[in-house]
């Protein structure tokens, strides 16, 4: 097995960044900001990855987030699923890259329920947070053993204009994490889900490595793809998107009928026993 070098890696990271460049205008146009000539080298800055960081992001997932806190200039961004502390890192880089960070106060409060990294029981949820720049590590709050129903109790009222869910990826878990959250979002606040083309990606890696593998796991595509208001879908890159709290902020549980309660869409986890309460359709 080859192993690349870190600028191996850097420059196949730059040639991907640069195949995707309309997804990278495509969302900047959907904010009224222009293209950066020089994306790429800037997503490479934010994205910088401990080595260790094997299930984290992937660099066209990093320009989306980028490109969204450029986009939204949230005050605040939640979290769900900090697993190494990448995404975390790259948001609170963006934010301060776009003038959001404010007076160095936290601004990307990441919650998880594990204390460990997913892939890694090794290492502390977060670890890549601890080897960063002080200065973009004290713009993130981390909160362990907690989930999305914390969050969304903690911040309720307060009109989170951005968050990212990326925990749990079994249906209807996603699910959950969204209809959680929405006491804290703003009226037209935007919620990014990443693997939202996770069973795709799945059997692409099945096909190429020759090896089954366990996380062909359907509820943020599920989620995406029956979401009835507004949403950002990307032309290229179909692994990340974003849905949208509607504008007067009227969304309830009833909305997601068609993904809770849908035989085509079976669960594949037993949500908790506070989880259930929501899905209480």
């Amino acid at each position: 097995m080859t192993t690349l070098t870190p600028d191996a890696r850097t420059e196949i990271w730059r040639q991907l960044l640069l195949e995707h460049a309309e997804d990278h205008a495509f969302v900047r146009a959907q904010f009224g900001i222009a293209a950066e000539p020089d994306y790429a080298d800037r997503v490479l800055a934010s994205h910088n990855t401990a080595p260790w960081a094997v299930g984290s992001i992937g660099v066209l997932d990093a320009m989306v987030l980028r490109d969204m806190v450029h986009g939204i200039r949230p005050g605040r961004v939640i979290e769900i699923g900090t697993a190494a502390g990448t995404s975390a890192l790259l948001l609170a880089r963006a934010m301060r890259e776009c003038g959001c960070a404010g007076d160095g106060e936290p601004v990307v409060h990441t919650f998880d329920l594990h204390p460990w990294c997913y892939f890694d029981r090794s290492r502390a949820v977060g670890s890549a947070i601890d080897e960063a720049e002080p200065e973009t590590a004290a713009l993130i709050r981390r909160r362990v053993g907690v989930t999305a129903i914390d969050a969304g109790e903690e911040f309720a009222g307060h009109n989170i204009e951005m968050a990212f869910v990326d925990a749990d990826h079994r249906h209807p878990a996603p699910v959950v994490d969204v209809l959680a959250l929405l006491p804290a979002m703003a009226p037209g606040g935007w919620i990014v889900l990443h693997d939202t083309n996770l069973p795709a990606e799945a059997d692409r890696y099945e096909k190429l490595k020759g090896t089954r593998v366990d996380w062909k796991q359907h509820g943020a595509k599920w989620l995406f793809d029956s979401w009835r208001h507004e949403k950002l879908v990307l032309p290229r890159h179909k692994n990340i998107g974003a849905i949208r709290v509607p504008a007067d902020g009227t969304l309830t549980a009833e909305e997601f009928r068609a993904c809770v309660d849908n035989p085509a869409m079976p669960w594949e986890m037993e949500p908790s026993p506070a989880a259930m309460r929501l899905l209480d359709l």
